[in-house]
């Protein structure tokens, strides 16, 4: 009996075409002849509920295609797809329904640039009168483009988030105290009292730039950046004589592996990691280098060891077996390996702390 009739039987259930069961329990009784589905669904509704999801799967693919390949045609980054705005326009276009039509070129560089004109300036205003009880403050940085040629860029900060203010292209002006000084003095001015900190790197153009402005504005205060300081602090104690050896050792390593073809290949097979190389411009750069080529010394050794390896070092010229050879002696070099670690113990609790000021802004 199938389990349909049966809990037809057991439970007296009237109107199933079943006999039903004069010698069954009560509790039995009421068990069975509780009102549930009997049977398994109507055919049509299972073929629908099929039908549906293979159609919602196919459409669902078809649209992830289109927009992949809007990303590839495009040359886009993919982490635009991460970016709210993106997801936002999605959601738009998706609630709005297949009548949407897309704006045209011209109402794209015109009046919908204007539009967006528009807003963000609202948004910058109410975010400066937000600032009337907190006050805001400025902060500057030199820089060079990609010309290398010299800039001064200037921002804004407030309780709602960092506002950029503008830059300054310095190729005719020294980068000097009184430079500085009038460039930010023209912000403090447009913002009067709302603006009670300037903060900059503790060069010491920027300092007697501090100075000038605190005399100038009474209730300006300036600040050195927090982030800069601790780089400072990290780069001063790499430069002492033993550190400085070995820090300048794994430098060597790491770019010797980066610039050589082979070696770098043998090493990508078998890290995914990427060896670091020491930047003038990114914060702690040389702590962070250590501390990535700790982390895959040991995909270093296994490349050194390889046969691949040892192929390719035999077939170079005396000179580059002997820088070879270095390379190899620094890698299997445990005295090395501990003080580098001990390095980068000593300072992981600055970093931290140089990475959350970053991280805040």
């Amino acid at each position: 009996m199938k389990t349909g009739r049966a809990r037809a039987h057991l439970g007296c259930v009237s109107g199933q075409n079943i006999k039903t069961c004069s010698r069954v329990p009560p509790e039995i009784k009421n068990q069975f002849g509780k009102p549930t589905a009997v049977g398994p669904a109507p055919l049509e509704d299972r073929a629908q509920h099929t039908l549906r999801d293979a159609f919602s799967s196919r459409d669902s693919a078809r649209v992830d295609g289109l927009v992949a390949r809007f990303f590839y045609s495009n040359g886009l980054a993919f982490n635009i797809a991460d970016s709210v705005a993106f997801r936002e326009m999605l959601c738009a276009v998706a609630h709005f329904g297949a009548g949407y039509s897309i704006p045209s070129p011209y109402r794209l560089a015109n009046p919908l640039l204007d539009a967006e004109c528009k807003r963000i300036a609202a948004s910058v205003s109410d975010m400066i009168k937000g600032c009337t009880e907190t006050g805001m403050t400025i902060t500057s940085d030199g820089w060079t483009d990609t010309a290398n040629r010299p800039l001064l860029n200037v921002m804004l900060v407030t309780v709602k988030g960092p506002l950029f203010l503008g830059v300054h292209h310095a190729e005719e002006a020294t980068k000097n105290a009184a430079y500085i000084a009038d460039q930010l003095g023209t912000y403090i001015e447009k913002y009067g009292r709302q603006c009670v900190c300037v903060v900059t790197d503790s060069a010491s153009a920027c300092r007697a730039a501090g100075a000038l402005l605190e005399e100038r504005f009474s209730w300006i205060t300036w600040m050195p950046c927090c982030a800069h300081a601790l780089d400072l602090v990290m780069k001063d104690v790499c430069k002492e004589s033993k550190i400085a050896e070995a820090v300048q050792k794994c430098r060597a390593i790491v770019k010797w592996v980066r610039r050589h073809h082979l070696p770098h290949a043998l090493y990508t097979k078998l890290s995914k990691k990427a060896l670091l190389l020491p930047g003038a411009t990114r914060f702690a750069s040389s702590v962070l280098c250590v501390q990535r080529y700790l982390l895959v010394r040991v995909h270093l050794q296994q490349m050194v060891l390889s046969p691949a390896f040892k192929d390719w070092v035999a077939k170079q010229t005396a000179e580059k077996r002997g820088k070879a050879k270095y390379v190899v002696a620094c890698i299997e070099d445990k005295d090395l390996a501990t003080l580098l670690t001990a390095i980068a113990d000593a300072l992981n609790p600055v970093l931290q702390v140089c990475s959350s000021f970053l991280c805040s802004v």
